[in-house]
């Protein structure tokens, strides 16, 4: 398996700038799809490395933020969202 360094960081960074930031919703959208993509690289990256917990976590992830049928959470609950997500992608990128 690749380096997963890549996708997580990508995804922590994405979800960073959409949690401090007053973004339009072309920005959201955007963010939206690459955590989703980056969540699914994760998910196959947890799998191979045999990480359950990081699995589902991931999975979450990707069904949290898919772009094909959005949440419609208010703005607030996004940016706690985003936050911890970040988190968890941050804490994803040190996986062995």
């Amino acid at each position: 398996m690749g380096n997963i360094k890549i996708p997580s960081l990508i995804g922590a960074v994405a979800l960073v700038l959409a949690a401090v930031g007053a973004w339009s919703s072309d920005y959201e959208v955007i963010a939206r799809w690459i955590v989703f993509i980056a969540a699914l690289w994760m998910v196959y990256a947890a799998y191979e490395k045999n990480k359950p917990g990081w699995l589902w976590c991931m999975i979450f992830m990707a069904v949290v933020f898919n772009p094909f049928s959005p949440a419609g959470f208010d703005w607030r609950f996004w940016r706690i969202i985003d936050v911890f997500g970040a988190i968890a992608f941050f804490m994803a990128s040190k996986l062995p």
